[in-house]
């Protein structure tokens, strides 16, 4: 489980909350949850949790590199906060 530091409140749902995704082998950015929507092929391996956490289940190698959590004023687009996790696996 990766935390979201300073999840604003008042989300329902982490309405306001976006995580994005940069392997170690691929630096896009990629869009795991947008408003607190899973994306399509995340959904068996990710879910976000009422705190606005990331889970990640089955870690393999490719889920190394770094995780931002995003907080978005309700709406707008105005980023508010964002923090960085960077994960590791050892085998």
């Amino acid at each position: 489980m990766l935390s979201c530091q300073n999840v604003i409140d008042g989300q329902h749902n982490c309405n306001g909350t976006t995580w994005v995704f940069s392997g170690s082998k691929n630096k896009e950015l990629v869009a795991l949850v947008t408003y607190g929507q899973i994306d399509g092929d995340t959904r068996t391996k990710r879910s976000v949790t009422p705190n606005c956490s990331l889970v990640i289940k089955n870690i393999t190698a490719e889920d190394v590199g770094n995780y931002e959590c995003q907080q978005y004023k309700k709406g707008s687009e105005h980023l508010v906060h964002m923090s960085v996790t960077d994960l590791s696996v050892i085998t």
